[in-house]
């Protein structure tokens, strides 16, 4: 008993009266922690899977995108080859990044990803090889003129045979550029209306070859001329002040042509005007003659008319009785009425007939013509008689020169007539005047 209580006395010596006594485990809440704790990794799989898969897909879409843009192609074409290219890029990427242990997998991962960059790239070069500019219209080629060609390059710097630089293409020189490449050049025929160089490399936008007579024949790129073979050469500014020259020469010398032709064309068209209007002259004297020649050449040529240009062929030919009984020789057969009506009788009565009677054979025929033209004053009825009829006229008479129309003699007779009718009246004046002229020695 003494021991029990010693023991008792010696217990709080021994242990620690504020340790509280052992607890027991909580099973529920370990449990809710642990599946905590396992949600909470599998969203982290989940999350990480989603970031790469997200990822994966926005680099492919990249890509894709390109692809789109820079081939032009319609949409649901590249969605739908984009799907069946999806599923082995996916593959691929997670092959190569998440196989830490698999070797064979990374391995093949790497494998399908570098098909797939080698197809995508050369799908690109073939499917922008020609192209000369980008979707935005930005120039993506450079171009460097060579002798007879032109080089294009997707990148600045020099051309590696002959050292030109190569230049950014533009809207404004691509088709040019393009048609020498395709050796398509053209010949230029007016250099004055095309650029002769580039305005801001001075590059030569002209090419050329001389021929035989040094004249100069242009095309629109480098090349050959399709004549003679020759090699064309790049214009320089040299070249374009002999062309200037030559082009200031020739234009003068076309000038002088120009107006020599326009002297001759003028001398020949007055010529040609003198001979139109001669052979109209030799028809027209031609008409005025009804004889170019006599038996024997006459002492006068005779012609009558009224003043109002009416041929009078009787009178005339009273007037030839008339000179055959003073003893001399006429004829009134040479001219025609159409000497009368077309007015030259009346010219040639004023001694203005010269010009045509040169160019006429009158002179061969007779040595004088004689003219007498007739105007009736008035023909009225008697005042001292009935029945009987009085009249006055005056006749003009001309005689001219056969040689050249001048007037050698010119008078003016007027006489009255009487008779029973206007006819004898008139008949009775003529009388009078062939006395008249008897007494002149006509």
């Amino acid at each position: 008993m003494a021991s029990d209580k010693a023991d008792k006395a010696m217990t709080p010596l021994i242990t620690n009266p504020s340790e509280p006594e052992e607890a027991k485990p909580d099973w529920v809440k370990v449990a809710k922690r642990l599946f905590l704790i396992g949600v909470m990794v599998l969203a982290s799989f989940w999350l990480v899977s989603a970031i790469v898969d997200l990822s994966i897909f926005e680099v492919y879409w990249h890509f894709l995108d390109n692809v789109k843009a820079r081939l032009r192609i319609d949409t649901f074409l590249a969605n739908a080859v984009s799907l069946a290219f999806l599923v082995p890029f996916a593959l691929g990427v997670k092959y190569y990044l998440f196989s830490f242990r698999n070797k064979k997998r990374r391995n093949a991962g790497l494998a399908i990803l570098l098909t797939m960059g080698v197809l995508y790239n050369l799908v690109l070069y073939l499917g922008t090889r020609n192209e000369n500019f980008d979707p935005n219209g930005n120039a993506s080629k450079f171009y460097a003129l060579v002798p007879g060609d032109v080089v294009f390059s997707d990148r600045a710097g020099t051309e590696a045979r002959y050292g030109a630089p190569f230049r950014s293409v533009t809207r404004e020189n691509i088709r040019w550029l393009v048609r020498i490449k395709e050796g398509r050049i053209e010949s230029v025929a007016d250099p004055a209306h095309h650029d002769w160089f580039d305005g801001v490399t001075r590059d030569p936008l002209l090419w050329y070859y001389a021929d035989s007579s040094s004249n100069f024949h242009f095309f629109d790129g480098p090349g050959y001329a399709r004549s003679t073979g020759d090699q064309l050469q790049p214009v320089t500014p040299e070249i374009r002040r002999q062309w200037e020259t030559k082009i200031r020469e020739a234009s003068a010398g076309t000038q002088q042509r120009a107006t020599q032709g326009k002297a001759q064309e003028d001398v020949a068209q007055r010529n040609r005007e003198r001979a139109a209007r001669d052979a109209a002259d030799m028809v027209r004297r031609a008409g005025y003659l009804y004889a170019t020649h006599l038996p024997a050449k006459v002492d006068f040529v005779v012609c009558a008319a009224t003043a109002a240009r009416v041929p009078m062929n009787i009178f005339s030919a009273a007037l030839v009785k008339q000179f055959a009984s003073r003893g001399k020789t006429a004829s009134n057969i040479v001219f025609s009425p159409a000497f009368v009506t077309e007015g030259a009788f009346d010219s040639f009565f004023a001694g203005r007939g010269g010009a045509d009677l040169q160019d006429m054979p009158v002179s061969t025929m007779g040595n004088k013509l004689f003219l007498a033209r007739m105007s009736i004053n008035s023909v009225k009825p008697g005042t001292s008689a009935i029945g009987l009829f009085s009249t006055s006229i005056i006749v003009a008479f001309s005689i001219l020169s056969s040689s050249d129309g001048s007037v050698v003699d010119g008078f003016e007779l007027k006489t009255v007539g009487a008779g029973t009718s206007e006819a004898d009246a008139i008949s009775t004046a003529l009388d009078r005047t062939f006395e008249l002229l008897g007494q002149r020695g006509y």
